[in-house]
């Protein structure tokens, strides 16, 4: 087994085999576009937000960094409860569509943005309308259901809803980008591990490059005996 390659031994391997290395990148890139495009399902996204509001008192209009700080901190205590079944199951019997209230759960997905008192209200399934409704029916019920358990603060919806008109994912030109990634990188290493395991010798330099001996004398092969034949018999 060689030790070692060097950068120009590298380089005249791959240009070598540079076959291998565009086959399994279209073989690979091929594979990862169709998957994206005919096997997985394409989802889409909707997103409302809502704005949690600290302030215990209406009349009060001033705005104070505590205020401010204790907005951000309700805003996970309100994606809790925005999670717990009995919320879910509200949202269910609204909306009316046929899924259960674990796939709604696992369907919608609640985040605060930036770090601010925003929360964002996110929502993927393969049908865009039942996407839009279920978003906008989670940020409807919010308010009562927040107000329900929170003795302190409110939230408000800041945006409705979107319809979206495009799918969130799978991302096509990402996917067949890392496909084509992984091929040459495969492809890549398979020449490396065949060339260091190749322990034959095919010229008198690897012999010298191997054995780092001199080479006093070489047998010609067959086919270069003929060609010399042949130029004599011309000549």
């Amino acid at each position: 087994m060689n030790e070692s390659l060097t950068i120009q031994q590298i380089f005249r391997v791959l240009l070598k085999k540079w076959w291998i290395i565009l086959i399994s990148v279209i073989v690979c890139g091929s594979v990862a576009f169709a998957y994206s495009t005919y096997v997985v399902a394409p989802q889409y996204t909707s997103i409302g937000t809502l704005i949690v509001n600290n302030k215990q008192s209406k009349e009060t209009t001033a705005i104070n960094i505590n205020d401010i700080n204790a907005s951000q901190k309700l805003v996970n205590t309100y994606a809790i409860i925005l999670k717990s079944n009995a919320f879910v199951n509200r949202v269910k019997e609204k909306i009316n569509l046929d899924y259960t209230v674990s796939q709604i759960q696992s369907m919608v997905t609640y985040s605060s943005v930036n770090n601010t008192e925003v929360l964002a209200v996110s929502v993927v399934s393969e049908n865009p309308e039942h996407s839009a409704v279920i978003a906008e029916t989670v940020l409807d019920l919010a308010t009562e259901e927040i107000g329900k358990y929170a003795e302190v603060g409110s939230v408000k919806i800041l945006d409705h809803a979107n319809l979206p008109v495009s799918p969130s994912s799978p991302n096509i030109p990402l996917n067949t980008l890392i496909g084509i990634l992984l091929g040459a990188i495969l492809s890549v290493l398979m020449i490396f591990v065949t060339e260091m395991m190749d322990t034959r010798i095919k010229s008198a330099d690897d012999l010298g490059d191997r054995y780092s001996l001199p080479v006093l004398g070489v047998i010609p092969s067959a086919e270069h005996k003929e060609e010399n034949k042949n130029d004599k018999t011309v000549s």
